[in-house]
């Protein structure tokens, strides 16, 4: 997928100081300061309950 279609799927202008990412991660403990967390429903675990975590540790972008 083109960094393109994931800044239009997430609303982003790709000229916001925002829009710089340069990490994608579905474990909140790996996020990162200019990195986009994607909370993932699985199984055992709603990843939706780690999003102030991965905004804790520095994510720039959730969803």
């Amino acid at each position: 997928m083109k960094v393109s279609a994931i800044a239009e799927c997430l609303g982003l202008d790709l000229e916001s100081p925002r829009a710089s990412i340069k990490k994608f991660s579905i474990d909140s403990r790996d996020a990162t300061h200019e990195s986009c967390f994607f909370a993932i429903v699985g199984d055992r675990v709603d990843g939706h309950n780690f999003i102030p975590n991965a905004l804790e540790t520095g994510a720039r972008i959730v969803s």
